[in-house]
């Protein structure tokens, strides 16, 4: 366990080799010739695909082990990234958003109750949110750079060439996660098969109003921050404002995301998982403003959407793992992600209807009073249901 949690990190930062994040939506403009609503309904194909398998990928989790759901989710985004860049044709395209989904659905909760597990198994589960904020900060700051390293890319090549090279990178993350150990579970934890794992997994989290809204309040910062990153190139492109400066644009909100994975720890221990469940849900929220002001100044406000995702999940993901048996904690995890692409599908088809009718601003404005209104009132039936403690009394062993 101690060397495949010295070898984690490396696979952390690989499983989402992204050269394309400040380009993806120009390519897509430029060399597929799709409008701006096409894409948010293209991004709503991908949230449904993640959505329907979000669930069974994390029984395949629980069921058959962590690893080899890390495993094949990285295969399958490499795929969808060469998909992505190839494709020339929309049913085609669109199978590259299908794969994205089922690939993230896989990694997704099988990668936080991997690192719950192997922690807990060398006796360092308390330092769950320390380190799952680290690791998510490596991530971004390791996106960051392939962020800086495919604009850079763009501008001499083909904008397809930095998405073609993504899907090579991600092959090197599937052969980290084959070398991983599956770390061991509790005496009697598997599940009697498929179907009951995902049936008293689902019974539990929806059942429980404390894990119920945990996870709630746990997938609004996602919300906002999909929103942010699918929204930020169009609001820049209405100011003027080069394409050759996107790659920065996006290196610096992925900083301030970083950040919010180191700060995480510092969020559990000041403010507690009281506070942090109100604090970053709101400043989530927020974020969206940064559309809406109509002054380019304004436009930095997007930044803190990824922060406040980086800042809260670890300390919801520890909240949710302390409160679940081994053979379902995959599984409960996944909620966390259902409900954020569940929300983010009405947030996305809400947006690609709007631009057509109201200025964009406008829209953005509306979404992030929504959140906010929602994010409070979730919060507040968590404090109803009265288990407010980040971890129960228990050894780490």
């Amino acid at each position: 366990m101690e060397r495949s949690l010295r070898l984690l990190p490396y696979w952390w930062v690989l499983r989402w080799a992204w050269l394309g994040e400040a380009i993806w939506v120009v390519y897509l403009v430029e060399t597929r010739g799709l409008t701006i609503g096409q894409i948010l309904l293209f991004d709503a194909v991908f949230f449904a695909s993640s959505l329907l398998s979000e669930v069974p990928t994390g029984v395949v989790a629980d069921r058959y082990g962590r690893r080899t759901s890390m495993l094949w989710g990285s295969l399958v985004i490499s795929a969808g990234f060469i998909v992505f860049a190839l494709a020339d044709i929309l049913p085609v395209l669109l199978t590259a958003y299908v794969l994205f989904g089922i690939g993230t659905a896989l990694m997704s909760g099988a990668d936080d109750a991997y690192l719950f597990d192997a922690l807990r198994a060398v006796g360092r589960v308390r330092e769950f949110p320390a380190v799952a904020g680290r690791l998510n900060a490596m991530m971004t700051l390791a996106v960051a750079g392939f962020t800086i390293i495919g604009g850079l890319m763009a501008t001499v090549t083909p904008l397809s060439w930095p998405i073609v090279a993504s899907g090579v990178l991600s092959i090197m993350a599937a052969s980290l996660a084959f070398r991983l150990e599956e770390p061991p579970r509790e005496p009697g934890s598997a599940a009697d098969s498929f179907l009951a794992t995902g049936l008293s997994a689902s019974r539990r989290v929806l059942r429980v109003p404390s894990l119920r809204w945990a996870a709630t309040l746990g997938a609004l910062p996602w919300v906002a921050g999909f929103a942010a990153f699918t929204v930020w190139q169009p609001v820049l492109i209405g100011y003027e404002v080069p394409v050759g400066a996107f790659g920065w644009v996006a290196a610096a909100m992925m900083l301030v995301a970083a950040v919010g994975g180191w700060s995480a720890n510092w969020f559990s221990q000041r403010l507690g998982v009281g506070g942090a469940l109100l604090v970053l849900p709101v400043i989530g929220a927020i974020a969206l403003l940064g559309g809406s002001g109509g002054l380019l100044w304004f436009v930095p406000l997007f930044g803190l959407a990824p922060f406040a995702q980086n800042a809260l999940h670890p300390i919801s993901t520890v909240y949710i793992s302390r409160r679940v048996p081994d053979s379902e904690r995959a599984t409960a995890l996944s909620f966390q992600q259902f409900g954020a692409q569940f929300t983010t599908i009405f947030v996305m088809l809400s947006l690609s209807a709007l631009v057509s009718r109201v200025a964009l601003g406008h829209a953005l404005a509306g979404t992030s009073a929504l959140l906010l209104a929602v994010a409070i009132v979730c919060w507040l039936l968590w404090r109803r249901a009265g288990d407010r403690e980040l971890a129960p009394s228990e050894d780490d062993a």
